[in-house]
């Protein structure tokens, strides 16, 4: 039996494309076929200019070479036995598509309207179908579809984490810090199509200064007047526009700079948008980021996001998980902000991104930015491509003695103010790793362990056995509390530990541990010398 493939053909402007790519990804699996997609250079031409340039370029110019979705060769082609697509022959829009679907006019073909074309294609017996869209085609729930609309989100996130861009875009969309809030104002040919974009623009200048206390935002248009007086609105109510100017590439054409541009409004850890633009919305799927659509009245007078302290803020802003799956920001600002001003040195064990070396550094970008005069080292068992100011990353592991020297070396004298381990989360590693680099942390300064509930978890090493939990790193740190108290015990001739003598205070929260270093070696009122009085033991 021959194999069964869904090649898609993505229409339209680039929003659509990418929408129609990653729905017919998440249909493919859906209907039990092999994704191949079919754009390639040489489209006829359609008389829209952006739609124009795309059809001069191929998939492969924007993303990397995917096994989830690899070209479609001519055999392949030559094997199509049905087409569905959204433009049928007497609409309007037919003779200005792509020549895959003309090709094979003589073969089924979906008739004007009714039936979705992903049931349709479900419903296909055929080996190879040709499906020809620009919409995200989303089987009915009947024959196995997304159960609800966020269902359906989180099925394209994940079709979309699939493709990776060429890390010269990636590149270019990463060299700008990403804005609190992305805003994009679609005119132009849109409102030929969707009347409902037309937004007076006092409106949205109105709505988008209410905004300005959520922290810089990026206003993004296909009509330079329209971003110019968004933005002087948003200044003139005291908010800060970013200038993302250095996405910008001297020559580099319209359809490429808005793939840069859809790359970094995907960064953005709100995205805001017109109605009947895909570009924004695909955007937030595509970066797994919360959509607004513009003038949404609940987001305007929501003031959580401009409540929270600066930290959280830098947290949504970088993408960083630490105020998203966890709660950790609003713990270290606590106990860090006193520090801001100071040129501190602060090491992070774990980057992200796992195997991606274009992926992760988040939390580094937080923490340079938000300690500005600070040195921020980072330290991942995978290599990491990340060269920026202020930043500077080893790989190799946390449960290397070697690897660790080279960091202690790096840091040169005096050692590190802030310790933060985000590595394995394994409870071997890091206690070994916190003996080993503790007394390179200077008195002050905080060593701090996350997500200690693998402490619990047998993926992260643990036994559900008493002796294993004694050998926990959550065991580990209970016991440092008893040091904090040495100078109480009767037990003559104790000799203390050097975390006896230089931890100073234990804090312990939901899956976060803060140790304090500093001097605990004040003497007891009572005990001397670790022996008690005589009418204490009587």
């Amino acid at each position: 039996m021959s194999e069964r493939l869904l090649i898609i053909s993505p229409q339209a402007g680039l929003g659509n494309r990418l929408r129609a790519v990653a729905a017919a990804i998440v249909l493919a699996r859906q209907t039990g076929r092999r994704c191949l997609h079919c754009w390639t250079p040489g489209e006829p031409n359609d008389p829209r200019p952006n739609v124009n340039a795309l059809q001069r370029i191929g998939f492969e110019d924007l993303f990397e070479p995917c096994r989830a979705l690899p070209a479609a060769m001519p055999d392949d082609m030559r094997s199509i036995s049905a087409c569905f697509s959204e433009w049928v022959p007497g609409d309007g829009w037919h003779a200005v598509q792509s020549s895959a679907q003309r090709l094979w006019l003589l073969l089924p073909q979906n008739p004007q309207g009714g039936v979705p074309l992903a049931d349709m294609v479900a419903r296909c017996a055929a080996p190879v179908v040709l499906l020809e869209t620009s919409m995200a085609e989303r089987l009915s729930q009947d024959l196995g579809g997304a159960a609800s609309e966020p269902d359906w989100n989180a099925l394209m996130s994940e079709a979309y984490a699939l493709l990776r861009p060429r890390a010269a875009f990636r590149a270019l969309a990463e060299s700008v810090p990403a804005a609190a809030v992305a805003l994009t104002v679609r005119r132009g040919d849109l409102l030929q199509y969707s009347p409902e974009s037309n937004q007076a623009l006092d409106a949205l200048c109105h709505w988008a200064a209410a905004l300005h206390g959520r922290g810089p935002i990026a206003v993004f248009s296909d009509e330079a007047e329209a971003a110019g007086r968004v933005a002087a609105a948003i200044t003139a109510a005291g908010g800060r526009t970013v200038d993302y100017g250095g996405l910008r590439q001297p020559g580099m054409p319209d359809h490429l700079r808005a793939f840069v541009d859809f790359l970094y409004i995907s960064r953005c850890p709100v995205i805001t948008g017109t109605p009947g633009s895909s570009f924004a919305f695909e955007a937030a799927r595509f970066g797994k980021q919360r959509f607004v659509r513009n003038l949404d009245r609940s987001f305007m007078m929501d003031q959580a996001a401009g409540e929270q302290d600066e930290l959280s803020r830098l947290a949504l802003l970088h993408g960083s998980d630490k105020n998203a799956g966890h709660s950790y920001t609003a713990l270290y600002h606590s106990h860090f902000a006193p520090l801001r001003s100071t040129p501190l040195k602060l090491l992070e064990i774990g980057i992200g991104g796992y195997e991606d070396p274009h992926a992760g550094g988040a939390s580094l970008r937080m923490w340079r930015d938000y300690f500005p005069q600070g040195e921020v080292f980072g330290l991942d068992y995978h290599p990491k491509h990340i060269s920026e100011e202020r930043i500077r990353v080893f790989q190799g592991s946390q449960a290397d003695p070697r690897v660790l020297a080279r960091l202690i070396e790096a840091v040169g004298e005096g050692g590190f103010d802030i310790i933060i381990d985000d590595g394995s989360h394994r409870s071997e590693h890091v206690t070994a790793t916190f003996m080993m680099l503790f007394p390179f942390l200077k008195e002050g300064g905080w060593y701090v362990v996350e997500d200690t509930q693998t402490a619990n978890w047998a993926k992260f090493g643990a036994l559900d056995t008493a002796g294993s939990r004694r050998l926990s790193m959550m065991e580990f740190f209970k016991n440092l509390v008893d040091g904090l108290n040495w100078r109480e015990v009767h037990a003559p001739g104790y000799e203390p530990t050097y975390c006896d003598l230089n931890i100073s205070g234990l804090h312990f929260y939901h899956n976060i541990v803060f140790v304090r270093k500093g001097r605990n070696d004040e003497e007891s009122n009572i005990v001397q010398a670790n022996r008690m009085p005589g009418w204490m033991t009587e």
